[in-house]
């Protein structure tokens, strides 16, 4: 499990904090964006891992081409209403997952030059701000419309840092104080959707950090 969270934490950075919105809009529609989006995928993970042997840098490569087959199907048939709602993203992303799981386990052991607290806390902290942000964004709103939330995409990569579990918990209160302070109050569809993401964010958190 130690190793998968290395491969989760490329796959976080690969998948949306180095994907921009040329690339998030044209993957489907064009197969060089594609590409690029799988080579940037493998630049993350080589970047974060540094495989070393035959079979670490084949398990990376083969990583790679397991996630350009998941994004086709995608890229094939985008255009069908189930591929553009929350089932989809939910399906695309346990399909994601589960490569993961099963690549990291053949992965021989390694000396990891990052540590695995740091590794642990940022993947589970990039899965707060991007993953849940954009369910979120799909149970509450029309997602044609989505806008990225930097300042609760801060909020949520933040919750996993906290030093203790009692920090952890004085921190809702000023977390939620701060979304609901910078947000327009007037729009309570608005606020629902970031309350669930924060809610979420710290129930993930809790989970992991204990299980993990």
């Amino acid at each position: 499990m130690t190793v998968f969270f290395y491969f989760f934490l490329s796959h976080m950075l690969g998948d949306y904090v180095f994907q921009t919105s040329f690339i998030a809009r044209n993957k489907n529609k064009n197969i060089y964006v594609l590409i690029l989006h799988i080579l940037i995928i493998y630049a993350c993970m080589y970047i974060v891992i540094l495989p070393k042997g035959l079979t670490n840098n084949c398990l990376l490569i083969l990583l790679s081409v397991m996630h350009f087959f998941i994004d086709i199907i995608k890229f094939k048939y985008g255009k069908k209403d189930f591929f553009k709602g929350a089932d989809y993203y939910l399906f695309d992303q346990l399909i994601h997952l589960l490569t993961l799981l099963i690549v990291s386990h053949f992965f021989v052991g390694q000396e990891m030059y990052l540590s695995y607290d740091l590794v642990l806390k940022s993947s589970v902290g990039l899965f707060n701000a991007f993953t849940i942000g954009i369910l979120s964004g799909y149970i509450f709103n029309d997602m044609t419309k989505y806008k990225k939330d930097y300042f609760g995409y801060l909020i949520r990569f933040s919750i996993p840092f906290l030093p203790n579990l009692w920090f952890l918990l004085l921190s809702v209160p000023v977390y939620v104080y701060f979304i609901l302070r910078f947000m327009d109050t007037q729009k309570s569809k608005q606020n629902h959707e970031k309350l669930f993401s924060l809610s979420l964010s710290y129930i993930i958190t809790i989970i992991i950090l204990e299980v993990a």
